[in-house]
């Protein structure tokens, strides 16, 4: 399991104040610079690159990585800050709350959309007709809600 792998790049101790990241076996990988990345939206993002300085002596290299050489990880800080405010949203009080209706409140729509409805993917393209299609099931799916739920007190 992804959580319990000590060699991907997530797990890996990051220190703020040394700016540095521990190895599964304690081995220091020391700051070597930065990066621009930018994606194909254009939106800007500043990568760390951090390296290892013994991984060819290392007896865990193999499971480590696949690379030659020592290994490099790259690291977006405010990716991980943002990341890490969000799952202290999701676990919080309110957020596990908010988290127990979900199952409750939409997925249920979805599926019934999916199952009932047999709308498994968009006939449209660009975002503006894809928002209409999507409302007009919306409504189709609240309409038929209106019309059981009147059934039921008829009865």
């Amino acid at each position: 399991m992804w959580k319990n792998n000590p060699f991907l790049q997530h797990n890996l101790y990051y220190n703020r104040l040394f700016n540095y990241i521990i190895c599964p076996i304690k081995e220091k990988l020391k700051f070597i610079g930065t990066t621009i990345k930018e994606s194909v939206t254009g939106f800007k993002s500043t990568i760390h690159l951090y390296q290892a300085t013994k991984c060819l002596e290392c007896p865990l290299k193999q499971e480590c990585h696949k690379a030659k050489e020592n290994r490099t990880v790259s690291l977006n800080l405010r990716l991980n800050n943002i990341k890490d405010h969000i799952r202290k949203l999701l676990t919080s009080k309110k957020g596990l709350e908010h988290r127990s209706k979900r199952p409750i409140e939409v997925e249920a729509v979805f599926g019934q959309l999916k199952a009932n409805n047999k709308f498994n993917r968009f006939t449209v393209r660009s975002l503006p007709k894809v928002n209409i299609e999507f409302g007009l099931m919306a409504i189709a799916h609240n309409l038929r809600k209106i019309v059981t739920n009147r059934t039921k007190l008829a009865l």
